[in-house]
């Protein structure tokens, strides 16, 4: 009777390791002090239990947010504090996007550099030829 309304009011992941533990318990004290000793002593350990942080609770209504519920409270508070930080905003938004841009261009550049000559067979073959002259003493 008394495991019955520990597994009616105890939290399922604790329920286990408890009755566990009490029932070790009795079987300690049926040898120390007899049987009927021993219940009294295992219904006063099982309303021991009876507290708020082992009984067990409801489903709670938060435990079906989505990750859009997230993301629009994520963007609901950007958009507060870019309207409440004007200058601070625009600053940090333009040297974002003066950023990204050069990083763009960087990029475009050294793609364009590395495919120089590709557009020809043998590419890889492709020499430049330099000459280093000398002209009444320039150069």
């Amino acid at each position: 009777m008394a495991d019955r309304l520990l597994q009616w009011l105890v939290a399922p992941h604790l329920l286990e390791s408890l009755l566990g533990d009490l029932h070790e318990e009795f079987d300690y004290q049926v040898g120390r002090i007899g049987i009927q000793r021993a219940r009294w002593r295992y219904w006063r350990e099982v309303l021991g239990f009876v507290k708020p942080r082992f009984i067990r609770r409801p489903k709670s209504q938060y435990s079906t947010l989505n990750t859009m519920d997230m993301l629009r409270n994520y963007l609901k508070i950007a958009l507060r504090n870019l309207i409440k930080n004007k200058a601070y905003s625009a600053i940090n938004i333009g040297g974002l996007a003066v950023g990204m841009a050069v990083a763009l261009l960087i990029v475009l550049w050294v793609w364009d550099e590395l495919s120089y000559n590709k557009s020809f067979q043998n590419y890889d073959r492709i020499a430049q030829v330099m000459q280093n002259q000398t002209y009444k003493g320039f150069f």
